[in-house]
């Protein structure tokens, strides 16, 4: 039977009829974190003055969240970490600011169940280009003592900016896997140096990006996952020193102590002997705290394109979540230049629409001739790092192409492949590549890039 306090008499009131309802929980932390939710809603809601319009948008939002989540994509944990939020809880319940923890926020690309592997092997499963890479991680505790027998669940994404759940092309579990530390709290594993990459922006995430005039991009990082009985679980995301989205990151995830530098080799032998060519070595240490050892909920379960428990649908969703990865690279490259990047001519389309003639003989004047302000060798630079091998830090295609699908210099690297898998490739590195080589204008002419 509905008691009077019910019957809402205004606004006001009826915060404090739904406040009433929450004692009634057996859970005094499910009624404390229910309460806060209500007030803060509706006081946030009072205080923008909130539309029914507004509302209406919000409600088709949320759904939309949780409509794009599938198997092999997780649009709510992405839109979290695009908040901040993530890595405001992630702060709030590790370490502390005098002695802070390795710990970051999980993202939305951790599969369970990653093959246990042996210290030293190899996580590339399939072909992957990229100069090699050496990891040494060593876990030890606030007191600095190694920490042995604990799991470290480890993965990245590709060169080309892509975790294999989202890849078709990369094999089951590539650039994943699980270790465990050694007496002296060491693990290791070889890889590919991973490069930064654009978040999905297709969905309700990239809407929020672009109506913020925010760029997608994370720099680059290894993800791993520390559990040990005894010991707090933790998360973390080692990034690249010399990452120029470090201070841009569209997840806010970068700390000062997650900051690690890659070592270059190029006259050493590799730790492998098959390695000949010019090599990373990156060594990092991971700082638990004493605390519950627990495992999230992954955020994702199968990879696109694979059936998975939940069925076809599920299936159907993978499938849509790799479309939309894809279209999320290609439609930005389409239109946002690279940071610190003057736009470049666009090609304009055939045909004779209005003021199509001038248009063309304006881009044969232009095309070529693009540079940026302090670096008159920039298209040339740009151009010899494209016909450069992979192995040596270019984008040299390992399979032939039609002249569609070239980039011979600076006046075609935002040439656009629609529909091509290679082609996707191609463009998702050069971009990064072109940001990179903006961040080393500092270093004046003839320096290495």
């Amino acid at each position: 039977m509905y008691v009077a306090y019910m019957i809402i008499r205004d606004e006001r009131h009826v915060t404090e009829a739904v406040l009433a309802e929450t004692g009634r929980a057996d859970d005094p932390r499910l009624a404390e974190i229910v309460r806060a939710l209500v007030r803060h809603l509706h006081d946030f809601a009072r205080e923008v003055r909130l539309t029914e319009a507004e509302f209406d948008a919000s409600l088709g939002l949320v759904a939309r969240l949780g409509q794009l989540t599938t198997p092999s994509h997780n649009e709510v944990r992405l839109m979290a970490g695009t908040l901040g939020l993530s890595t405001l809880v992630c702060l709030m319940n590790n370490g502390t600011e005098e002695e802070p923890t390795s710990a970051n926020l999980l993202g939305p690309f951790w599969r369970q169940g990653s093959p246990v592997m042996s210290n030293g092997d190899s996580i590339v499963r399939s072909p992957t280009d990229g100069p090699p890479l050496f990891f040494t991680g060593t876990v030890v505790d606030t007191a600095g003592r190694p920490v042995a027998g604990a799991e470290i669940d480890v993965w990245h994404a590709s060169p080309v900016g892509l975790y294999e759940n989202q890849d078709p092309d990369q094999a089951e579990w590539n650039l994943r896997g699980k270790f465990f530390t050694d007496q002296r709290g060491v693990f290791a594993f070889r890889s590919v140096r991973p490069s930064g990459y654009p978040i999905p922006t297709t969905g309700p995430v990239g809407d929020l990006l672009a109506a913020l005039k925010r760029h997608p991009f994370r720099p680059a990082h290894v993800h791993a996952m520390v559990y040990k009985p005894g010991y707090k679980t933790i998360a973390s995301q080692i990034y690249s020193h010399d990452d120029p989205m470090l201070e841009t990151d569209a997840q806010f995830g970068v700390t000062g102590p997650l900051i690690a530098t890659y070592q270059r080799h190029e006259a050493e032998p590799a730790p492998d002997p098959d390695v000949t060519e010019p090599w990373y070595s990156l060594d990092y240490t991971f700082v638990v705290e004493p605390g519950e050892a627990w495992l999230p909920t992954p955020p994702v379960s199968a990879k696109a394109g694979t059936k998975d428990q939940a069925g076809p649908k599920a299936d159907a969703g993978a499938d849509a979540a790799i479309n939309e990865s894809r279209l999320s690279h290609t439609r930005y490259f389409r239109s946002v230049p690279p940071v610190g990047q003057q736009p470049l001519p666009q090609r304009p389309p055939a045909g004779r629409a209005e003021g199509g003639p001038r248009r063309r003989r304006h881009w044969r004047r232009r095309r070529g001739r693009h540079r940026c302000p302090g670096r008159p060798d920039h298209g040339d630079r740009l151009a010899a790092r494209i016909a450069a091998p992979v192995e040596q830090g270019g984008l040299a295609r390992a399979a032939a192409a039609d002249d569609r699908h070239q980039f011979p210099g600076a006046d075609r690297q935002r040439h656009l492949l629609q529909g091509d898998r290679s082609g996707f490739r191609s463009l998702t590195r050069l971009a990064y590549l072109d940001r990179r080589l903006h961040a080393d204008y500092s270093a004046g002419p003839g320096q290495p890039g």
